[in-house]
C-alpha cells in the first residue's frame, strides 16, 4: 500500500467495509432522513400502513352492510341536510384546536355513527373506535373533562369522499353525480369510487374529503383551474390510504410538492388553493365521481 506524508491509506478489510466508508454510510442516511423530516414526511413503519389499510377495510364492509340494510341507499358523507344519516354521526366537526373534546372523546364524536354497530357485530365497542383513526397519525389534542387533561390521540383521521351522498354544493353547477345509491356506480365502477380517505391532522374538520371538479379534464369549459379544498393524508412514506366500493384498499403515493404542504401543526391549512395541472388532483377527480 502507498503511503503518502501525513496520512496512510486505509487498508480495506476482506470481510467488509472499511470504518471510513462505514461512517460515511451513516451520514448519508442521517441526511435523508433530515431531508424527509424537512419536507414534512413521516416516515413510518410497514406495520402502520397494513393497520390504517385494514381499518379502512373494515369501515368499507360496515358502509357495504348499512346499504345492504338499507336499500341500496349509501350512508352519506356530511349530509343531514338531504335527509340521510352522517356516517360520522350527528357531532362530525373537527378542529385543529386542541381543546375541542370531539377531538379526543370517541363516545361524543363517533358514539352516533350509523357504521358503529356493524363495526361492534365484529369486535368490542373500543376495539371499534380504533377503527376511526389510522395509527400513523401523529396528532393529539388535550381537555381538562376528558382523561384528567392529560393529552390523547385525536379519534379520526379518516373522511368519506364528499361525493358519496354528501352535501356537495358541486354537483348541479358541474353536473356530476352525488351518489346516493349503490345503483349509480355505473359510469364510475366500484373497483374506482373512492369510499374512505385518509385526511391530515390540520386539514379535517368534518365529516367529508371534498374534492373540487374544478378543471375536470377539459379546463377550457369550466370555469377554474383545478384546486385542492381538502388534503389528503401523507402519513405512509408520502401518501395516503383509500377504499373503494368494492371493498379492496390501496395507498396512493403523491407526485406533485404541493399535495404535501408542510405540516401546520397548530392551525389549520387554508382551503379551495389553487393547484394547476397538479396530477394528484386529477387522480382524486377520477375517482370522485363522473358526469350525468
Amino acid at each position: 500500500m502507498k503511503s503518502f506524508p501525513g496520512f496512510q491509506l486505509a487498508e480495506r478489510s476482506k470481510s467488509g467495509f472499511t470504518l471510513i466508508e462505514t461512517l460515511t454510510c451513516l451520514v448519508i442516511v442521517i441526511i435523508l432522513i433530515s431531508i424527509a423530516g424537512a419536507a414534512g414526511v413521516l416516515i413510518q413503519s410497514p406495520s402502520s400502513q397494513a393497520r390504517c389499510l385494514n381499518n379502512l377495510r373494515t369501515l368499507t364492509v360496515a358502509w357495504s352492510v348499512y346499504a345492504n340494510e338499507n336499500d341500496d341507499r349509501l350512508v352519506g358523507a356530511e349530509s343531514f341536510q338531504n335527509g340521510r344519516p352522517d356516517w360520522v354521526g350527528p357531532v362530525n366537526r373537527m378542529s385543529i384546536s386542541s381543546s375541542v373534546i370531539q377531538n379526543i372523546d370517541p363516545e361524543i364524536h363517533l358514539g352516533g355513527s350509523p357504521l358503529l354497530p356493524y363495526l361492534n357485530l365484529q369486535m368490542n365497542r373500543d376495539n371499534a373506535f380504533q377503527v376511526f383513526r389510522c395509527p400513523a397519525d401523529p396528532s393529539i389534542a388535550a381537555n381538562k373533562d376528558y382523561n384528567q387533561g392529560r393529552p390523547s390521540p385525536r379519534v379520526r383521521s379518516y373522511s368519506m369522499n364528499a361525493w358519496m351522498g354528501g352535501n356537495n354544493e358541486g354537483s348541479s353547477r358541474f353536473n356530476m353525480i352525488l351518489f346516493e345509491n349503490r345503483s349509480q356506480f355505473s359510469s364510475l365502477p366500484p373497483s374506482q369510487a373512492m369510499v374512505f380517505a385518509g385526511e391530515r391532522a390540520d386539514s379535517i374538520d368534518d365529516s367529508a374529503l371534498q374534492i373540487s371538479m374544478d378543471g375536470y379534464l377539459d379546463s377550457t369549459t369550466l370555469p377554474s383551474p383545478t384546486r385542492i379544498i381538502d388534503y389528503p393524508a401523507f402519513y405512509h412514506g408520502g401518501g395516503a390510504a383509500f377504499s373503494f366500493a368494492d371493498g379492496h384498499v390501496a395507498r396512493k403515493i403523491w407526485r406533485d410538492p404541493r399535495t404535501i404542504p408542510p405540516f401546520t401543526q397548530e392551525r389549520p391549512l387554508a382551503h379551495k388553493v389553487s393547484s394547476h395541472l397538479n396530477p394528484d388532483v386529477l387522480w382524486l377527480q377520477n375517482h370522485a365521481t363522473r358526469r350525468f
